[in-house]
């Protein structure tokens, strides 16, 4: 389970590592674990950004909301601030999450300054989503300090988004971006281009499905993009890598088979 916790820091929280499935090949534990964790990082900071958003219409959001940024509360709930094209960075509308609980609209007219946290979010979500040009793909951006993973700036994902029953696994991006979110530091694709599978394919008569198959050629092992496919979408992810097949479960990963 990753915790995700206020840390001492003004812009950070923590999470805890992930235990490593004892099939997977000793020089390639420390990125499935990166994996494990990123990957539901991803999934934890996605899902209130998603039902804010949802909220944010409802709530009748002015044409000026530029974008979102997510952050925990103390009380294990969460902030999602949505941003106004005003400059300084300031925030249109909060929608609050908390557990047991319906979610919150507030309109703020005037809109008020963001926080030093959200604005460097914010910036580093910009900056990323500008680096990269015209995207083929609507984007969900995911962003986290990096101290999250204890790494340095600010951790950007550009996430293709979900759409009429398909399972997304690309092309995603991810980013780091300086510590206050101006400059993009690192920027690459996660696939070579989009990939897209029907969440429930048609099957022959009788038969049982037992997850989704997709290829990856980048890395030799999953990626954190199918440990947030497999938890958004609920299904089993079989991802075939040069060194072999592996099974995602969740923000499980296991070695099934060598090649």
């Amino acid at each position: 389970m990753v915790e995700i916790r206020d840390a001492a820091a003004d812009e950070g929280v923590i999470i805890a590592v992930n235990d490593v499935d004892p099939s997977v090949p000793a020089d390639l534990r420390p990125f499935v674990a990166r994996a494990q964790n990123v990957g539901r990082i991803l999934f934890t900071l996605d899902e209130p950004a998603a039902i804010a958003t949802d909220v944010v219409i409802a709530c009748g959001a002015r044409k000026d909301v530029l974008g979102y940024v997510t952050l925990p509360t103390v009380n294990e709930g969460w902030e999602v601030a949505f941003i106004t094209n005003a400059e300084p960075v300031a925030i249109g509308y909060r929608v609050t999450l908390a557990p047991q609980a319906k979610p919150v609209c507030h309109k703020l007219d005037p809109p008020e300054p963001a926080s030093v946290p959200q604005t460097k979010l914010f910036r580093a979500r910009q900056a990323v989503i500008a680096a990269i040009g015209v995207p083929t793909q609507p984007l969900n951006p995911v962003v986290f300090p990096g101290v999250m993973l204890h790494e340095q700036g600010i951790i950007v994902y550009l996430l293709a988004a979900s759409r009429d029953n398909m399972v997304v696994f690309g092309k995603h991006f991810r980013a780091r971006t300086s510590e206050d979110g101006t400059q993009v530091r690192e920027l690459e694709p996660m696939s070579k281009g989009a990939i897209e599978l029907p969440q429930d394919p048609q099957l022959p008569l009788g038969a049982t499905p037992v997850g989704l198959t997709v290829t990856q050629i980048l890395t030799d092992y999953p990626m954190e993009t199918h440990v947030f496919a497999s938890l958004l979408h609920r299904k089993t992810v079989y991802v075939g890598t040069a060194r072999g097949v592996w099974k995602v479960d969740g923000a499980k990963i296991t070695f099934v088979k060598a090649n």
